[in-house]
Protein backbone atom coordinates (compact mmCIF):
# COMPACT_ATOMS: atom_id res chain seq x y z
CA UNK A 1 0.00 0.00 0.00
CA UNK A 2 1.20 3.39 -0.91
CA UNK A 3 -0.09 6.39 1.24
CA UNK A 4 0.32 8.89 -1.45
CA UNK A 5 -1.75 10.28 -3.33
CA UNK A 6 0.97 11.17 -5.94
CA UNK A 7 2.63 7.56 -5.60
CA UNK A 8 1.28 7.29 -9.25
CA UNK A 9 2.91 10.18 -10.77
CA UNK A 10 6.74 8.85 -9.13
CA UNK A 11 9.32 7.48 -11.27
CA UNK A 12 10.40 3.86 -10.91
CA UNK A 13 14.11 3.34 -10.22
CA UNK A 14 16.07 0.06 -10.12
CA UNK A 15 17.29 0.38 -6.53
CA UNK A 16 19.33 -3.25 -6.49
CA UNK A 17 19.46 -7.06 -7.59
CA UNK A 18 17.83 -9.91 -5.63
CA UNK A 19 21.47 -11.11 -5.07
CA UNK A 20 22.45 -8.41 -2.84
CA UNK A 21 19.42 -9.45 -0.35
CA UNK A 22 19.95 -12.88 1.73
CA UNK A 23 16.48 -14.06 2.99
CA UNK A 24 15.58 -12.55 5.62
CA UNK A 25 17.47 -9.13 4.97
CA UNK A 26 16.50 -5.22 4.33
CA UNK A 27 19.10 -2.89 2.42
CA UNK A 28 18.30 0.86 2.33
CA UNK A 29 18.72 2.78 -1.14
CA UNK A 30 18.71 6.39 -2.17
CA UNK A 31 17.10 7.80 -5.26
CA UNK A 32 16.90 11.30 -6.73
CA UNK A 33 19.39 14.31 -6.36
CA UNK A 34 20.05 17.12 -4.47
CA UNK A 35 19.91 18.39 -0.80
CA UNK A 36 16.81 15.99 -0.10
CA UNK A 37 17.70 12.37 -2.09
CA UNK A 38 15.25 10.12 -1.34
CA UNK A 39 15.84 7.35 1.37
CA UNK A 40 14.31 3.82 1.17
CA UNK A 41 14.50 0.43 2.16
CA UNK A 42 13.89 -3.11 0.82
CA UNK A 43 13.20 -5.94 2.80
CA UNK A 44 13.14 -9.55 1.81
CA UNK A 45 11.35 -12.04 3.77
CA UNK A 46 10.19 -15.90 3.21
CA UNK A 47 10.77 -15.26 -0.68
CA UNK A 48 8.37 -11.98 -0.95
CA UNK A 49 10.49 -8.18 -1.76
CA UNK A 50 8.73 -5.15 0.48
CA UNK A 51 9.75 -1.69 0.42
CA UNK A 52 8.88 1.67 2.41
CA UNK A 53 10.28 5.07 3.04
CA UNK A 54 13.27 4.53 5.65
CA UNK A 55 11.28 7.44 7.96
CA UNK A 56 10.24 6.66 11.06
CA UNK A 57 6.24 7.61 11.86
CA UNK A 58 7.36 8.77 15.30
CA UNK A 59 10.50 11.48 15.07
CA UNK A 60 10.46 11.49 11.14
CA UNK A 61 14.83 10.13 10.80
CA UNK A 62 15.68 7.01 9.58
CA UNK A 63 15.26 3.98 11.12
CA UNK A 64 18.64 2.60 11.01
CA UNK A 65 21.68 4.10 12.61
CA UNK A 66 23.93 1.72 11.32
CA UNK A 67 23.74 1.12 7.71
CA UNK A 68 21.54 -1.67 6.64
CA UNK A 69 20.15 -2.25 10.48
CA UNK A 70 16.25 -2.62 10.19
CA UNK A 71 15.30 -6.05 10.93
CA UNK A 72 15.65 -8.39 13.98
CA UNK A 73 14.43 -11.41 15.86
CA UNK A 74 15.52 -13.18 12.69
CA UNK A 75 13.84 -10.79 10.49
CA UNK A 76 10.22 -11.26 11.91
CA UNK A 77 10.48 -7.54 13.27
CA UNK A 78 11.59 -4.02 11.07
CA UNK A 79 13.36 -2.09 14.57
CA UNK A 80 13.76 1.96 14.91
CA UNK A 81 16.99 1.66 16.08
CA UNK A 82 16.28 5.67 17.48
CA UNK A 83 13.42 4.67 20.15
CA UNK A 84 12.67 0.86 19.92
CA UNK A 85 9.96 1.29 17.81
CA UNK A 86 9.00 -2.27 16.59
CA UNK A 87 6.77 -2.72 12.87
CA UNK A 88 5.73 -5.86 10.88
CA UNK A 89 7.76 -6.50 8.19
CA UNK A 90 4.66 -7.69 5.74
CA UNK A 91 2.90 -4.35 6.53
CA UNK A 92 4.88 -1.80 7.58
CA UNK A 93 2.62 -1.16 10.97
CA UNK A 94 3.78 -0.55 14.46
CA UNK A 95 3.14 -3.37 16.77
CA UNK A 96 5.00 -1.70 19.55
CA UNK A 97 6.94 1.63 20.57
CA UNK A 98 6.14 5.14 20.41
CA UNK A 99 3.98 4.96 17.74
CA UNK A 100 2.11 1.82 17.93
CA UNK A 101 -0.95 1.64 15.36
CA UNK A 102 1.20 3.94 12.71
CA UNK A 103 2.76 2.79 9.80
CA UNK A 104 5.45 3.11 7.85
CA UNK A 105 4.78 4.42 4.16
CA UNK A 106 4.70 1.06 2.22
CA UNK A 107 6.09 1.92 -2.12
CA UNK A 108 5.08 -0.35 -4.71
CA UNK A 109 7.89 -2.23 -5.69
CA UNK A 110 8.59 -5.07 -7.89
CA UNK A 111 11.22 -7.83 -8.54
CA UNK A 112 12.00 -8.72 -12.54
CA UNK A 113 12.90 -12.20 -13.63
CA UNK A 114 16.38 -11.18 -14.05
CA UNK A 115 16.50 -10.21 -10.37
CA UNK A 116 16.47 -6.40 -10.72
CA UNK A 117 14.40 -4.49 -7.97
CA UNK A 118 12.33 -1.28 -9.21
CA UNK A 119 10.99 1.10 -6.77
CA UNK A 120 8.28 3.84 -7.20
CA UNK A 121 9.56 6.35 -5.19
CA UNK A 122 9.39 10.20 -5.23
CA UNK A 123 12.95 12.32 -6.21
CA UNK A 124 13.09 13.41 -2.82
CA UNK A 125 11.79 13.71 0.48
CA UNK A 126 9.95 17.31 -0.20
CA UNK A 127 7.48 15.36 -2.65
CA UNK A 128 5.89 13.01 -0.07
CA UNK A 129 3.39 12.80 2.61
CA UNK A 130 4.38 11.37 5.27
CA UNK A 131 1.60 9.50 7.62
CA UNK A 132 0.55 11.10 11.16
Amino acid sequence: MVNDDNANDWPEWLVMNTDELGDPDARSFLVGDGDWPFNGFIVRRQAKIFAYANICPHRRHPLDLEPHAFLIDNGNLIRCTSHGALFCPETGVCLSGPCAGHRLMALSCRADPDGSIRVSAPETLRDCYLPE
